[in-house]
């Protein structure tokens, strides 16, 4: 899988918890449109997301699976896919 290809999967899933109507591009910074404040209890948009772009990778057979990096939420969709994606 490429930056490029996650990146693009990252867009579409980031999309769907998109209610502040932010332009989703691969410079969107993921607490833009993300929070922890907009569910009911442990499950918010930052929950839900993390965890279809880690079934996502998963499904699509990048393993090991990377850990996700301190601070994703202020990084950029396209630098959050290429330190997943690192060897």
């Amino acid at each position: 899988m490429t930056v490029a290809q996650l990146t693009e999967a990252m867009k579409y899933y980031l999309k769907g918890y998109n209610d502040e109507g932010v332009v989703i591009t691969s410079q969107t910074i993921h607490n833009t449109v993300l929070s922890e404040d907009d569910g009911i209890g442990d499950v918010n948009s930052k929950v839900m997301y993390f965890h279809s772009i880690t079934l996502y990778l998963h499904k699509a057979g990048q393993e090991p699976l990377n850990q996700w990096p301190s601070g994703w939420m202020e990084m950029t969709l396209e630098t959050v896919a290429e330190k997943l994606l690192q060897s």
